[in-house]
């Protein structure tokens, strides 16, 4: 990731001054960064590198990267939080579609994205969305098509008060909250239950969530490993 981060950040620098850049990797041998309006993929192999992007609000284009992930075919994801939707490209830059935008009169449905600040993906390529200003987490296939919701508004387990970063471990979601100061771990696979809280107190501004875990562990349902705010 540093590496990556360093060598965007010395080709766009002037960028860099003004927001921050968002990262994530495939697993294997590709990283994205995502900055401003352009999304820059990294070979980790070859060392070589491209970026893509362009500034506008036509499908296709950029305004506000808040989020990057890759599927499992290798497409990349960005999410969007000023064009409040989610836009997919192959690996080579080619925009293929986009999901989460409001009808074209303006008015809102439950696929409509409020601040979309962060993406994670499944082993089924389903794509999870902190929904930031919605209160939820928005569940969609890997065609863009809206599933459902996971959460709303509120204090209790398995409500959320502004989600706006992910981590996602097996079939372990963590959700890290703004409003309540919190991270929510939620199992997709037993009707979203939550297994587990922490509260941040601590913690002035958290802003990213990492989940490390430890190498070789087989249980999908497991807390076990790192977590870094």
């Amino acid at each position: 990731y540093r590496r990556s981060h360093l060598i965007y950040a010395k080709s766009c620098k002037s960028q860099c001054d003004m927001v921050s850049p968002t990262i994530t990797s495939d697993g294997g041998r590709m990283i994205g960064v995502g900055i401003g309006h352009e999304v820059i993929l990294v070979n980790r192999d070859s060392k070589k590198s491209y970026k893509f992007g362009k500034h506008g609000s036509y499908p296709g284009q950029l305004e506000a990267i808040s989020s990057l992930a890759f599927s499992s075919v290798g497409n990349i994801l960005v999410a969007d939080n000023i064009l409040n939707r989610v836009s997919m490209f192959s690996s080579e830059g080619e925009f293929i579609l986009c999901f989460g935008t409001s009808r074209k009169d303006g008015t809102t449905n439950e696929h409509s994205l409020s601040n979309p600040s962060a993406l994670a993906i499944d082993a089924k390529d389903h794509v999870y969305v902190a929904d930031t200003d919605n209160h939820r987490i928005a569940v969609f296939n890997h065609e863009g098509c809206y599933l459902k919701n996971i959460g709303c508004k509120g204090t209790k387990l398995n409500e959320f008060d502004q989600p706006f970063a992910l981590a996602l471990s097996h079939t372990v979601l963590g959700v890290l909250e703004k409003g309540n100061r919190r991270i929510q771990f939620i199992c997709l696979e037993s009707d979203n239950d939550v297994v587990g809280s922490l509260y941040l107190e601590n913690i002035p501004e958290p802003r990213a969530l990492i989940w490390i875990r430890p190498n070789g562990s087989e249980d999908k349902e497991s807390m076990s490993g790192d977590i870094l705010v």
